[in-house]
């Protein structure tokens, strides 16, 4: 055949000359790829690299095959930016390419090997990287004209390409953190990628996806088996992680995390799934197996701790990504322990792990999800948690609330958000010795369980700080049991249901008043049967409640109203209560009030809307109220005794579920001996009582919201024996606060009559108004001028009349009190008055050396008057005017017996009318027994006139030298007088 073609040569010329050209130039493009273009190459990469990223770039060698498309770089680097040490690098990248590409329109790459690629990564101490000038280059690198000066254009159809057979093997990565002292290393890197391609026609092989390494030491490894070139594409990618932790690396996160995480480790089982049609898209994108995280420690950005679980376990049926559904085998939570911190804001710790919120979008309407459809429904076989722990603390609540739920389980069966109905049960350990305990059916959409409640051992003053928010009452004990059938559901755009069938009880009650801190409530036992309970609409049914050794402190306030009304507290925002004719007048709330039983009772009563107030203390108290609806009231009946001795009764009825409050309440308690207080009254008052009876009779109705009230306390004859010594006596005079309070009769009497619309609390006050008390015996001796003053006005201010520095004068507006003073005395023949005069040092003495001066100035101008015109008592003249006040102070200052000061020539020195003044002033004769007589005048100015306008007998009112410093005028100037009681 050889020698044919020779011939044929020999024999056509023209074709010979063309294989002589092709030859040549096959030879020439031989040539200059196998040696020519690789130095070319060679150097254009090294310095296009070096000039785009401004580091060094070596590369030992560059081969070109041109007849097999392929290349390849050998050993490869690029030095950091000091040149010391390479930052990124490879031993070889090999790239073949088929001649297929010519037909196919496209790139077709049949081949790319990279081996042993290298990078180094540095983290400074400032957070910055060491390729962040290469970062900052590109960034600053201003954009290409043409691309600016270029008119948008059509969207482009995509490259067609397909790239085969991607391996990187040995790769290797080393990370330096410098801020955290810490070095990474990734080694053993390698990478499988089988396919990349946009090409519509592919050959049928099967490859095998790959990507493993060792992070840290750690074993990652993701394997792959695919079948991308059927009519239907499949894949399976294998995620397979062991001991993976993963708080080394969120310190990398590129998003700020809000939280620490000093440990956890993740272990995972997982297959990725896929599949599409050539010609339909996917058809299936599901992941399933198992995922385990272990031993995960999580805190806040401070180090507190905020959650730890010592692992949770997830065995994955079914993921559809497509389909939008989850199927979990079981999911298994071990030993999760959480710590809820509310901040004295009110604000949780727990959202400060979260990212602020965007900016919201409006989403189109179409685009809304309806809320009947989950985006995601998921399913959960089993769902286990087991020795869960919860710590809460809140330190919004004034005092810190600490609660601790410890070894908690929660078990849940077939739980789904697909209308299933799942299995309940969860248990849990309140505080040391409270139990909670649920069982029962539980339904996601919507949400809706149903089962058995049972709280035993609940301690209420856990609770104190929420209860002292709302009350003014001191939970310092008690304990919550309750059992019964719980039911609650959240319909769609319905309001929530509740209802609640059980019984339950509260034992070892105790509370105090806040403000006092008094007992206020206390109980042994309270139980309550037959419960039922619906929120919407509401209904609430008792049957029985029966109370044992209850304490109550019972108090009638000065405004007729009990205080258990001022037990919950008003907002300072609150609105004034509505007007009877704007109350709410659709049908009363379904409420029914069984029997009410009370055994061994004892009631602390005091009734401050009388004066003086009431105090008795009811013990062995039974009691008892019958049913009671909002159409009918219940009859109320009580019986117990006074101080153990005297019998008290209580009887009426009343009705707190009507529309409009009914009562109709009567009480008594009838001659109580008080001698037999007498004990009491030895030790707190110093004195036995000799003789005395006490008699109550309190009626209270209301009707049509109208209150009738008639209040009445009978003293009579109450007397005081000798005195005795005790060590816990008061020493205030208690004889003397039995007369003060006592009338003429020896009889100490309160009748007030009170009535008013409940809703106007403006009562209209009737009875006695001179023997009103105003407060009890230790209010009246302390402060014996306020009672006084309240029966005749005044108050504490009748204790002292003010005057003018340096003068003795009273004024007219002393006389208004020294009036009341006086009338206060002619009803109380029994009290004696003491009066002291009282000086200020400075400014009495600076007004009397003013009066002086004056003088002075005015005696001068009398002398220089002949005719004597001037010294006309009241007379004109008589007064230095402004305009002379300069001459005649000249002239009282020339006159004047003090040291002044004289010139050289031995003259009195010419002054200025502000200097000679103030040496007038300074030298003008006033002494302290001039104080003392302003003093006494002062006295006997204030005698004078209760025994002369005031009508006050002289023996009552006595003038003392040094006045008590027990006065009560402790708001009024020094320049006054002081009366004191006896």
């Amino acid at each position: 055949m050889t020698i044919g073609l020779s011939k044929y040569l020999k024999v056509h010329r023209r074709t010979r000359k063309l294989v002589v050209w092709a030859g040549a130039l096959a030879g020439l493009y031989a040539v200059l790829g196998f040696l020519v273009a690789p130095p070319i190459v060679r150097q254009q990469l090294e310095q296009v690299l070096a000039a785009q990223l401004g580091r060094k770039a070596t590369i030992e060698q560059v081969r070109i095959n041109p007849f097999a498309l392929s290349a390849s770089v050998r050993n490869f680097s690029l030095k950091e930016r000091d040149g010391s040490t390479d930052a990124l690098g490879f031993e070889q990248l090999g790239v073949n390419v088929t001649l297929s590409s010519l037909f196919r329109l496209g790139v077709v790459v049949e081949s790319v090997q990279l081996s042993k690629p290298y990078v180094r990564l540095v983290r400074y101490e400032d957070g910055k990287y060491n390729f962040q000038d290469i970062i900052d280059r590109f960034a600053s690198a201003p954009a290409e004209s043409s691309a600016a000066a270029s008119p948008p254009q059509a969207t482009a159809a995509s490259p067609r390409f397909a790239i085969y057979n991607v391996v990187l093997r040995d790769g290797r990565i080393d990370f330096d953190d410098q801020p955290q002292k810490t070095q990474h290393a990734i080694t053993d890197l390698q990478i499988g990628l089988p396919l990349v391609s946009s090409l519509p026609r592919q050959v049928e092989i099967v490859v095998a996806p790959r990507l493993s390494a060792n992070v840290n030491g750690t074993p990652f490894e993701i394997l792959g088996e695919a079948k991308p070139f059927k009519e239907t594409h499949e894949a399976k990618v294998h995620i397979d992680i062991d001991d993976l932790e993963l708080g080394r690396y969120l310190a990398y996160s590129p998003v700020p995390l809000r939280i620490r995480v000093p440990s956890a480790r993740l272990d995972t089982r997982l297959v990725l799934s896929y599949a599409a049609a050539r010609a339909g898209g996917l058809q299936t994108l599901a992941l399933s197996g198992t995922a385990n995280l272990r031993r995960v420690n999580v805190q806040h950005a401070d180090g507190t701790p905020l959650a730890a679980l010592e692992r949770l376990g997830i065995d994955l049926d079914s993921w559809d990504f497509l389909q939008m559904r989850a199927a979990l085998n079981k999911v298994t939570v071990e030993a999760p322990e959480v710590d809820i911190t509310r901040e004295e804001d009110g604000r949780f710790k727990l959202l400060g792990v979260l990212p602020p919120p965007a900016a919201p979008v409006p989403a189109p309407a179409q685009a809304a999800p309806r809320a009947s459809e989950p985006a995601l429904k998921f399913s959960v076989a089993e769902f286990a948690l087991t020795n869960g722990k919860v710590r809460f603390v809140d330190r919004s609540a004034g005092k810190p609330v600490s609660l601790a739920l410890a070894k908690a389980a929660i078990t849940v069966a077939d739980l789904g958000n697909d209308g299933r109905t799942a299995k309940l049960k969860a248990a849990f350990g309140v505080g040391a010795k409270g139990r909670f305990g649920y069982e029962g059916s539980l339904q996601l959409v919507p949400l809706r369980t149903e089962g058995r409640l049972e709280i035993a051992g609940l301690r209420l003053d856990a609770f104190a700080p929420y209860i002292e928010q709302r009350l003014n009452v001191l939970v310092t004990g008690g304990a919550l049991s309750t059992h019964g059938r719980l039911s609650l559901g959240v319909p769609d755009g319905s309001p929530v249901q509740i209802a609640y069938r059980a019984d339950a009880g509260v034992s070892g009650f105790a509370s105090k008043d806040q403000a006092t801190s008094q007992d206020l409530l206390n109980w042994k036992s309270l139980t309550v049967t037959g419960i039922d309970f619906q929120l919407a609409p509401l209904k609430l049914g008792i049957g029985e409640i029966a109370l044992s050794d209850l304490y109550s402190r019972l108090i009638v306030n000065s405004d007729g109203t009990l205080n258990w009304r001022g037990v919950p507290k008003q907002s300072e925002t609150a609105s004034a209560p509505a007007p009877a004719e704007e109350r709410a007048s659709g049908p009363p709330p379904d409420i029914h009030l069984g029997k009410i039983l009370l055994h061994g009772g004892r009631i602390n009563f005091s009734d401050y809307f009388i004066k003086p107030n009431y105090t008795v203390m009811l013990t062995g108290v039974d009691a008892s109220m019958t049913e009671m609806t909002p159409e009918k009231a219940s009859e109320v009946r009580l019986a117990g005794r006074i101080h153990e001795t005297s019998p008290v009764e209580v009887a009426g009825k009343v009705n707190v579920l009507s529309p409009d409050l009914v009562l109709d309440m009567k009480a008594s308690a009838r001659d109580i001996q008080l001698s037999d207080m007498s004990a009491y009254s030895l030790k707190y008052a110093g004195y036995g009582i000799e003789k005395g009876t006490l008699s109550v009779r309190l009626s209270y109705l209301v009707h049509e919201r109208k209150l009738e009230a008639q209040n009445n306390i009978y003293l009579d004859q109450l007397t005081f024996g000798d005195k005795v010594d005790s060590p816990t006596a008061t020493s205030l005079p208690v004889r003397f606060a039995v007369a003060l309070l006592k009338d003429k009769n020896g009889v100490i009497d309160v009748n007030l009559p009170v009535a008013g619309p409940l809703d106007d609390p403006q009562f209209s006050v009737g009875g006695v108004i001179v023997q009103v008390f105003v407060n009890l015996i230790e209010k009246a001796v302390t402060s014996p001028f306020a009672a006084i003053g309240s029966l005749f006005g005044g108050g504490e201010e009748l204790a002292f009349v003010e005057f003018a520095p340096g003068s003795a004068a009273v004024d007219i507006a002393q006389e208004v009190k020294l009036t009341t003073l006086a009338k206060a005395l002619d009803e109380r023949p029994g009290l004696k008055l003491e009066v002291g005069g009282r000086i200020d040092p400075q400014a009495d003495r600076q007004a009397m050396r003013r009066a002086a001066v004056d003088q002075q100035v005015l005696a001068a101008k009398i002398a220089e008057n002949e005719a004597g015109t001037v010294a006309a008592a009241g007379g004109v003249e008589a007064k230095v005017s402004s305009d002379e006040y300069g001459k005649y102070l000249g002239a009282a200052y020339r006159a004047a017996d003090f040291e002044r000061p004289f010139d050289a020539k031995g003259a009195l020195q010419e002054l200025p009318v502000a200097e000679m003044e103030r040496l007038m002033l300074a030298n003008a004769p006033v002494a302290d027994q001039d104080l003392s007589l302003l003093a006494q005048r002062r006295a006997q100015a204030a005698k004078d006139w209760l025994v002369g306008p005031g009508k006050v007998a002289p023996e009552r009112v006595l003038v003392v030298i040094k006045p008590s410093q027990e006065s009560a005028a402790n708001k009024a100037s020094g320049s006054r007088v002081d009366f004191v009681l006896k």
